[in-house]
């Protein structure tokens, strides 16, 4: 039996429906506030608006410049930059985001199945019609070796530990064999300097001795 906002119990208890606070009885159910529906009314509508416009413009679209890839700067017909990367169709040189035969097709993969082997039973057993190799050793029940994965894991490691050595030797090979690149240059450098100095003294030499200081402005 209800009395407004009321109720009144076989025992003769009486409940308040709308709770200690105020709060509106819902029978368990949640209700938005009139301020939350305007939000998720104004979500929705976002949404569906940018639905439509991708809808819209999804033919005219072109893919971002990729400067890594020597893609050349959008410009419009008339040689401006394409500033705007809102302004679809303006781009008269880019390349299209979907290709003209595209449609929206679902891929459907089929369900990988496994067998369930048991301890102690040969893999070999389930080598029947409609189970591959691969599905097998996936699902196999069959204890694993840890010795033979610990040895495994450690030439793994090794090899992996040798790989890094050789990069570092063939880096330091190819670090020495530049610097003595460098090295012979500076000295071809010096030796030519030291030509030229050589030549220079010995002109000064000559002109010393014959006395024709006029030539030396040469």
């Amino acid at each position: 039996m209800e009395i407004g906002k009321k109720k009144l119990r076989k025992d003769g208890t009486v409940v308040d429906l709308w709770g200690e606070y105020g709060n509106p009885f819902s029978n368990g159910h949640k209700s938005f506030t009139a301020s939350q529906v305007k939000a998720v009314n104004e979500l929705q509508s976002h949404e569906e608006r940018y639905r439509e416009n991708f809808k819209t413009l999804r033919d005219i679209m072109t893919r971002p410049r990729d400067p890594l890839a020597g893609d050349a700067t959008p410009r419009q017909l008339n040689g401006d930059p394409v500033l705007n990367p809102n302004a679809h169709g303006t781009n008269i040189h880019g390349f299209p985001l979907f290709p003209k035969d595209h449609h929206l097709t679902l891929k459907l993969r089929p369900s990988k199945k496994l067998t369930t082997g048991q301890i102690g039973v040969p893999d070999d057993k389930y080598l029947i019609l409609g189970n591959k190799d691969e599905d097998i050793m996936g699902a196999s029940a069959q204890p694993v070796d840890l010795f033979r994965k610990t040895q495994e894991e450690k030439a793994r490691k090794s090899a992996a530990k040798d790989m890094q050595a050789e990069l570092v030797r063939c880096q330091t090979e190819v670090k020495v064999q530049r610097q003595q690149v460098r090295l012979a240059q500076t000295i071809a450098r010096m030796k030519a300097d030291i030509d030229k100095k050589e030549r220079e003294l010995k002109y000064l030499a000559e002109v010393t001795a014959t006395g024709q200081y006029s030539t030396m402005g040469r």
